[in-house]
């Protein structure tokens, strides 16, 4: 999983030189640029899959945890996910412009034992979708593009005693979040109506803040954040 997350941020990360190498040799002797050989006009809709790191931090303010552990605690860890997309692209010459949306049911959790095991911190997304506008420059049967947006995440949170002494000493957050997402990609039409993709997107949620009631009225603050960085291949039919 870590190989395929570096080798597919490489191969983004060269992206814009490989569309400018494409164009370059598409253009005719009056420098101008051919018309690509497909019009990527038109809906469409798509099934994803992929693979992903999951990074969360927890802080603990005032050390809520019976023995006085408090501070930062991170983690991270590799998941899974599967899901659907669909879109509209409109296309001008050999720019591309669309929007997209994404729904993906995901594996991606990052739990963490501390104190011999008896406490735990963990952080999980069931399920993240995604709605961003998707931009770029197509090259003969090739799309290759930026996007950005937001994103809606069913995100978990637990901080507390494994076998809890008290139900007061411990943390869970179970909600929906908001955040924002963006990302490049590179698309290519096997056929008039039928794409191959592969795309890289950072998924990142704001800080959750939650203030717990200790066992005495105490009041308690704790910070809940999470992000992931996501890659996926996917299939796509369009219709013109």
């Amino acid at each position: 999983m870590t190989l395929l997350l570096g080798g597919a941020r490489a191969m983004l990360a060269a992206l814009p030189l490989v569309l400018c190498a494409s164009a370059v040799t598409a253009a005719d002797f009056n420098g101008t640029i051919d018309a690509p050989a497909l019009d990527w006009s038109g809906f469409y809709v798509g099934a994803t899959a992929g693979g992903g790191m999951l990074s969360a931090t927890t802080t603990d303010y005032q050390a809520f945890i019976m023995g006085g552990v408090g501070g930062d605690f991170s983690q991270s860890a590799e998941g899974y996910l599967v899901g659907g997309t669909v879109g509209l692209n409109l296309q001008a010459g050999a720019a591309v412009f669309g929007i997209e949306a994404d729904l993906q049911w995901s594996s991606l959790a990052a739990n963490r034992s501390l104190v011999a095991g008896a406490i735990e911190n963990n952080a999980a997304w069931d399920w993240f979708g995604t709605l961003r506008a998707r931009g770029g420059l197509a090259v003969d049967r090739a799309f290759g593009y930026v996007t950005a947006g937001v994103a809606a995440v069913d995100a978990h949170y637990f901080y507390g005693w494994l076998t809890p002494v008290s139900p007061e000493y411990d943390v869970a957050v179970d909600s929906i979040e908001y955040g924002l997402t963006a990302g490049a990609g590179i698309e290519y039409a096997v056929a008039d109506n039928l794409s191959l993709k592969l795309d890289y997107l950072y998924v990142g949620l704001p800080t959750k803040q939650v203030v717990e009631e200790g066992g005495f009225g105490d009041e308690y603050d704790f910070d809940f954040v999470s992000s992931a960085h996501v890659v996926r291949a996917g299939l796509n039919l369009r219709f013109q």
